[in-house]
């Protein structure tokens, strides 16, 4: 059975998670201070044997390479993010095997930065959990301006995307998702100025644009899996007519 442990930072507003099987264990989103990942991971009597990075933080120091080094473990990060140091590159649709019970399903979810990750852990061909990083937070998602006016136009697209078809999924099955992040962000969607998003030939036009095409598969299947788990969940209710 995997567990999730989240190791919260309040004062950033972030949480890292510790995934384990009881043998092997994943950490997603380290902080600088590894000692209460490498606790947390002793009391739970797992070896960690990989840690994740769902995008190169601006917001906090990472201790991502530091507890790799420390735990032997793979250090995931993005195959586009030009870094210096080793670390196993990773692209939309991978798979990685932890060598317990766990699959992590890599996936492309540009908004926040272009290229952000989430990662789904899979384990006897159920999902036991999805990791969004900054791309979906606890009622809100992660900023799309801090790139630019123009990145911001396309990073907004494809976040935007996987929410309209939630929506469009829930409205066709007469359903709702009440109190959840994702039902009040589907609420808010008439107010979003789509137009904008794809304003003119611009750079944040054409990125826009480019990101649609390349990401459709992607903005389909998070909508999908956001569906299946808001009905594990038990989250969804019958829709309300007004």
């Amino acid at each position: 059975m995997v567990k999730i442990l989240p190791i919260e930072t309040p004062t950033l507003g972030d949480r890292s998670y510790l995934v384990h099987d009881g043998t092997a264990a994943l950490v997603i989103d380290p902080q600088r201070d590894i000692d209460r990942v490498t606790a947390l991971a002793a009391d739970a009597g797992v070896r960690i044997t990989h840690v994740a990075e769902t995008h190169m933080h601006n917001d906090y120091v990472t201790g991502g390479l530091a507890l790799a080094r420390v735990s032997g473990a793979r250090y995931l990060v993005c195959a586009d993010d030009p870094v210096s140091f080793d670390r196993t590159p990773v692209s939309d649709g991978d798979r990685v095997e932890t060598g317990g019970g766990m699959t992590v399903r890599v996936l492309a979810t540009p908004g926040h930065t272009f290229s952000h990750l989430a990662y789904v852990v899979e384990s006897g061909g159920a999902v036991a959990g999805v990791f969004t990083g900054g791309s979906l937070l606890y009622g809100s998602t992660g900023r799309t301006d801090l790139l630019g006016p123009d990145a911001a136009a396309a990073l907004t697209l494809v976040p935007f995307l996987v929410l309209m078809l939630v929506g469009a999924l829930l409205e066709r099955l007469g359903l709702d998702a009440p109190g959840t992040t994702v039902g009040r962000l589907v609420g808010l969607l008439p107010q979003v100025p789509w137009r904008g998003l794809l304003h003119g030939p611009t750079p944040g036009g054409y990125v826009a644009l480019k990101l649609l095409v390349a990401y459709a598969p992607t903005t389909i299947l998070l909508a999908w899996l956001t569906v299946r788990l808001l009905w594990r969940r038990n989250d969804l209710k019958p829709l309300q007519e007004t």
